[in-house]
């Protein structure tokens, strides 16, 4: 069983942990030569392995806080972790700051 980019639009996902990235950081030229800072965002729930690298490849993150209007933006990169979670990484003009347990759902640009 794969995660197809069906099952990323379909899966609400919770914001398990950040790590924040205060300084520019690279990618050893595989993206872009220098990435700002920003934040690394790790999703629940684990999924199966990506059915394709790219099958996630033009969604954007929706965002959704309690009480507020869901904010839509675009993050930088995103990978999927050992452990199944997805790792996506904002800068740090995209939103203000978020919180473990706000929903990120995954939808199309």
């Amino acid at each position: 069983m794969t995660t197809t980019r069906e099952t990323l639009k379909a899966t609400a996902f919770r914001v398990a942990e950040i790590r924040r990235e205060a300084r520019a950081w690279s990618t050893d030229g595989l993206l872009q030569d220098a990435m700002p800072p920003g934040w690394f965002v790790v999703l629940d729930p684990c999924l199966p392995p990506l059915d394709s690298a790219h099958c996630g490849v033009g969604l954007k993150s929706k965002l959704h806080r309690s009480g507020e209007t869901a904010l839509i933006a675009e993050h930088q990169m995103g990978r999927q972790e050992e452990d199944g979670r997805l790792c996506l990484f904002f800068s740090e003009d995209t939103f203000g700051e978020m919180l473990v347990g706000d929903r990120i759902d995954l939808v199309e640009a």
